[in-house]
């Protein structure tokens, strides 16, 4: 089945398949009747399964969750519990975690062509520069975008997405104070800094 190649375990495709609510595997068996199987065609959920298998996900502790998405990712990758929290809520499979935190640890990030056009606008680059500057004095990220737009005269919109961008090459995504936690200050002056020499 194409769902076990995709790393769902059997046990939540049949739970899946099974009940429309969350159980675990004892109370499965509990309830299972044969008086309520019946000859019609069954119908298998795609975003149903995809649903119980993102809340098994976000229900395994780190330490279980790391080992089940280690043979997916690269060896060299170093994961904390921040970087799995950061995601797990947009992964319906253990191989989604690889495409969903690779941007975490590369050296640097190729933008797109959009996202370069964006990164070296004229408001980019002010919100660029002064979030260098203003990331000296605080680390509220929300001070920080209130000062931001208070010396650029930028929109809220514009402060968000040219970060987001810079820091992650991604318009949208994982909650921009979290990834900036994981980054620490000098990977976030760093990513900044490559965006602005685009």
């Amino acid at each position: 089945m194409i769902y076990i190649k995709q790393h769902i375990s059997t046990h939540y495709i049949i739970i899946s398949i099974l009940f429309f609510k969350y159980l675990n595997l004892n109370e499965l068996i509990s309830s299972f009747s044969l008086d309520r199987v019946n000859k019609s065609g069954a119908i298998f959920d795609v975003q149903k399964l995809n649903a119980f298998n993102n809340h098994y996900i976000k229900n395994y502790s780190f330490d279980e969750l790391k080992n089940l998405i280690s043979p997916f990712i690269s060896k060299d990758w170093v994961v904390t519990p921040d970087i799995l929290d950061l995601v797990k809520d947009k992964a319906f499979t253990l191989c989604d975690f690889k495409n969903l935190i690779s941007f975490i640890f590369l050296n640097s990030i190729t933008h797109s062509n959009k996202n370069i056009q964006i990164l070296k606008s004229e408001i980019s680059s002010n919100i660029l520069k002064s979030f260098l500057i203003n990331m000296q004095t605080t680390d509220s990220l929300k001070e920080i975008s209130q000062l931001v737009q208070q010396d650029t005269n930028c929109a809220p919109k514009e402060f968000w997405s040219t970060i987001r961008i810079a820091l992650s090459g991604e318009s949208h995504g994982p909650a921009l104070d979290m990834i900036i936690k994981i980054y620490g200050n000098d990977k976030v002056k760093s990513r900044i800094d490559d965006a602005l020499k685009l």
